[in-house]
């Protein structure tokens, strides 16, 4: 939701989501802020600081794990 990025997550997006991961709480705010009118699928929070360059390998590895750590607590798998 940075006003730098590309993409903006839209209504659609969160309509099609089961499963929305931002990077940090202050971003989750913002998008039920923001979108309070929808139906919001569930927001898992990473806590990885949003300070990195895009495509940064570091950031990609944090991302990567911690998707992974969440999607296996949340389906069970």
């Amino acid at each position: 939701m940075s006003p730098k990025s590309n993409r903006k997550i839209s209504e659609n997006d969160l309509n099609w989501a089961d499963l929305v991961f931002v990077m940090e709480s202050g971003q989750r705010a913002k998008i039920r802020d923001l979108y309070r009118h929808v139906a919001l699928p569930t927001i898992e929070v990473l806590n990885i600081p949003d300070e990195y360059e895009f495509m940064n390998e570091e950031l990609i590895e944090l991302l990567t794990d911690r998707m992974n750590d969440t999607l296996k607590m949340v389906y069970e798998i």
